[in-house]
């Protein structure tokens, strides 16, 4: 840090949810941090209304702002809530490791959350029992819709009970409960300290993530989003999305079918579905995307664009979309005659090229010698 600032450079810390860590588990009494899944067993993440978990990450924010020469504090949840999660995949509520992707769990029926829920007038039991029947409605449209059809039952259930989606506002609120707790600390002790939030790549793919997180209302807690924009790996993750969708609540269409559709939902113009793993993302939809949440937030808080640099795919495509120096020139360009204030090379250093690298430099250059975006 010392050698950073010695050079004119701002730290800014990095806070990760590590929902998956061996070591985490290891802890004496971290279970009892962890949410409640809708069959009364614990998950593997920990709950935003727990307060020991509340607690643990208070002192931590509290020690950084009064010791740590740091500029600003980035805090990094990547969780959907319960329903986001039944919505937009498969799930196997019978396998506590994998309830869904990025650890998320169909969840929370802690104490807390159950007399958070009771406080608002929720039927803790019907939401219980509708997210069972959810799991249930889940997988069975992942193998064969129902006669009715995927939606249409979906649709039903949802009817039938109305306290799902009010437990899905809940988990939401309690998560943003845990922003703003953050952040009054952090200005509460260093005003100076800027404290902003990783937002994952489901908010620019999914409808449902997007509904759920609204940059407006981030806004209000925030002194800048960094926005995930990977458009070299964001082919890949946005062709899987698609087809995991399809596994759930679009069960009754094909991904190639729904996918213009959901395209045109999200404000997305890019390459086919078949063609997204190899070709990946546009600089253009880098640029669409932090126009969006710059006109959002509308100047309450700043956008930070995330570019990525070597992310590996992971999706077992042999022709996966790969970066290079003209995709991440084009990619930073993109950003910051979006209006982004700054882009973030994404994810770390030691993932990436320096010829690679040697493209955000250059696209930087030329913009400074070009003036104001």
């Amino acid at each position: 840090m010392c050698r950073a600032r010695a050079r004119g450079m701002a730290v800014f810390a990095w806070v990760a949810e590590s929902v998956k860590s061996q070591r985490l588990f290891m802890t004496p009494g971290f279970w009892r941090l962890l949410e409640v899944d809708a069959w009364g067993r614990p998950t593997r993440v920990p709950c935003y209304r727990n307060p020991g978990y509340r607690e643990w990450h208070a002192q931590v924010i509290e020690d950084w702002a009064h010791n740590a020469p740091i500029d600003a504090i980035v805090f990094a949840p990547e969780r959907a809530g319960p329903l986001n999660i039944i919505l937009e995949s498969p799930t196997d509520p019978d396998d506590i490791d994998v309830h869904g992707p990025f650890g998320g769990a169909i969840s929370c029926f802690c104490e807390h959350c159950m007399a958070a829920g009771e406080h608002r007038g929720i039927d803790v039991e019907k939401a219980r029992l509708g997210y069972r029947a959810l799991a249930e409605w889940n997988a069975e449209v992942a193998n064969t819709p129902p006669r009715d059809g995927a939606f249409v039952t979906f649709w039903r259930l949802a009817l039938e009970h109305p306290e799902v989606l009010a437990w899905q506002k809940l988990w939401t609120d309690g998560s943003e409960d845990f922003m703003r707790m953050i952040y009054g600390i952090a200005k509460t002790i260093r005003p100076d300290l800027q404290v902003g939030w990783h937002i994952y790549h489901n908010y620019s793919f999914s409808p449902f993530c997007r509904a759920s997180g609204d940059y407006a209302r981030y806004a209000e807690f925030s002194d800048f989003l960094k926005v995930v924009l990977y458009n070299a790996t964001g082919g890949p993750r946005l062709n899987s999305w698609v087809h995991r969708a399809c596994k759930s609540l679009f069960a009754d269409t094909t991904p190639e079918r729904i996918y213009p559709v959901l395209a045109d939902m999200m404000g997305l113009n890019e390459a086919g579905l078949s063609d997204l793993p190899t070709v990946g993302l546009s600089a253009g939809y880098v640029k669409n995307e932090v126009r969006r949440a710059v006109a959002t937030v509308a100047g309450r808080c700043a956008i930070d664009a995330g570019i990525d640099i070597d992310v590996p795919n992971n999706f077992g495509v042999d022709d996966a979309c790969r970066s290079t120096p003209e995709q991440v020139h084009d990619a930073v360009r993109a950003a910051l005659r979006g209006g982004a204030r700054g882009v973030v090379l994404s994810r770390k250093y030691s993932e990436m090229s320096l010829d690679n690298l040697a493209g955000a430099g250059r696209a930087i250059r030329e913009l400074s010698t070009e003036g104001n975006p």
